[in-house]
This record gives C-alpha cells, structure tokens and sequence, in this order.
C-alpha cells in the first residue's frame, strides 16, 4: 500500500470554482500557487486542487483570488490525451484538510465585522441555568 500527501501554503491563483456533483456533493475546483527561493532564484509551483462536501462549501464561500490557504490531502496524477493527440498530464491535490493562513487581502469584498459572530451567538446560560 501506498499513499501520498502533500502539505501545501500559497496563495490562491483564482476564484473557487463551485459545482454540484449529479448525487448533489458539492465540489470545488481551485489552484494554489507556492513560492519558493533558493541561491537568489525563485520558483513557483502551481497546483490544482479539489474538495468535497462540506469542505467545497466552505472554500467557495470565505477563500478569493490571493487569498493565502495551507492545505493538505492526497496528490494524484491524472492522464488523458488532448485534442491534438499529445499526452497531457497534471497533479491534483484532493482536499483533506485547510485552514486560513494570513490576514485576508486589503481589497477582500467578503470582510465582515471581526465579532459579527459573537455578536449573533446564543447567549451562554449563567451557572444556574445549566441543564446539567
């Protein structure tokens, strides 16, 4: 058995892509792209990415275009033949795990207010209105 995985931090390349399967699993298509330097060189590495479920959801509705993002999951080859007749190839990163890295972009148009969820919460019972 073998299996591989890839921890990733980047910066979104666009916008998340999101569809729902024919069975209704949402799923969400997007690329990230990594930096990296070395002897005064820098070299970027693009790869796709796709999450389901309630992952797609969530990636859509809070990650934009720049946005940085680590994430990790299973990377795999996929093959087919182009139109042409070549043979392309590409890597795609499944979507296992995700989380924000960084503060969102200055032109980020989803910013809401930092305590807008507290704000709305239910209030915490006081000690003796603790059902336990």
């Amino acid at each position: 058995m073998s299996y591989c995985k890839l921890i990733l931090l980047g910066n979104l390349t666009r916008d998340p892509d999101l569809k729902y399967l024919p069975n209704q699993t949402a799923c969400c298509e997007f690329a990230v792209a990594s930096n990296h330097k070395y002897k005064g060189n820098e070299n970027t590495t693009f790869i796709e990415c796709q999450a389901f479920g309630a992952r797609a959801e969530t990636i859509s509705k809070y990650f934009r275009k720049g946005r940085a993002m680590l994430v990790d999951g299973r990377l795999e080859q996929q093959s087919w033949d182009a139109r042409d007749g070549t043979k392309r190839t590409k890597y795609v990163l499944f979507v296992e795990n995700f989380s924000f890295a960084g503060p969102p972009p200055d032109d980020s148009q989803d910013r809401q207010e930092p305590n807008a969820a507290l704000r709305d919460a239910t209030p915490i019972p006081s000690g003796d209105e603790i059902p336990f």
